[in-house]
């Protein structure tokens, strides 16, 4: 069997990458998964693993490979899919935290004892705002079953015209838009990225963005944060490709 030179894996929670353990990924309901063990038990080929949150790996792609004309020193990736989080880049650097669960805004609370969460709360940013938030809107204003739905049929009828499709979208964006308003009061980016299907419909979003974060954000002060889609067709899988990179070099480096 051929050993690669080095792979990367982009995981949508909290992992620890040098103990090989997703700690906590709550849009997959895994806790303490020893995903490097599991990872050596069915592929013993891969000899050098590195991984990274899915956000973050995200964010390090587009530092490193998007095609963004603004300034990339200090932005946040917002990453929207079945669950949200965030990567930060400060100083053209990764901020990952002392327990590598930096930017985990997905589940800080928009509305106390809201809508529970797949993380075990209630009230998240998560439960409003990512894709599995918005399928069951659809779905309950429609008397549906969310399982028999997705992100992509909701945008593609979005497309088509269909009210419903429309204003959930819409609603998603105005949740986007609130978690928005915090990262901004609590970073004080340059850029903010938005990654995830969602962004397909940026035309719907960014009105309902925009509007709750110019209420919200600014505290009356004359400034402006970009917020913009991401360059990439998919960052999540070239951002595992960049911790890949990151490792090789690093194990370079070492060596000399």
């Amino acid at each position: 069997i051929h050993h690669l030179e080095g792979v990367g894996i982009s995981v949508p929670g909290i992992v620890d990458p040098k103990n090989q353990v997703l700690e906590l990924a709550s849009s997959l309901q895994w806790k303490d998964f020893e995903i490097g063990h599991a990872l050596r038990r069915l592929a013993p080929e891969f000899e050098k693993v590195s991984y990274g949150n899915s956000a973050n790996v995200s964010a390090l792609a587009e530092l490193w490979f998007g095609t963004q004309e603004v300034d990339l020193t200090n932005f946040v990736f917002l990453s929207v899919h079945p669950g949200i989080g965030s990567g930060i880049i400060i100083g053209k650097q990764l901020l990952q935290g002392n327990y590598q669960a930096s930017g985990e805004f997905g589940n800080t609370v928009i509305q106390d004892g809201g809508e529970p969460c797949l993380c075990g709360s209630k009230g998240c940013l998560e439960a409003y705002a990512s894709n599995w938030a918005t399928v069951r809107r659809y779905a309950l204003r429609n008397n549906g079953n969310p399982d028999e739905c997705s992100m992509q049929d909701i945008i593609e009828l979005a497309r088509t015209g269909d009210r419903t499709a429309i204003e959930v979208l819409k609603q998603t964006g105005y949740y986007i838009g609130v978690g928005i308003s915090n990262i901004i009061k609590s970073i004080d980016p340059y850029v903010i990225i938005v990654g995830g299907e969602i962004t397909q419909s940026w035309e719907l979003l960014y009105p309902e963005i925009m509007a709750v974060v110019r209420q919200r954000a600014y505290f009356g002060r004359i400034k402006k944060v970009e917020i913009l889609p991401t360059s990439l067709s998919d960052p999540r899988l070239l951002g595992a490709a960049t911790v890949a990179i990151e490792r090789m070099f690093s194990d370079y480096s070492t060596a000399d």
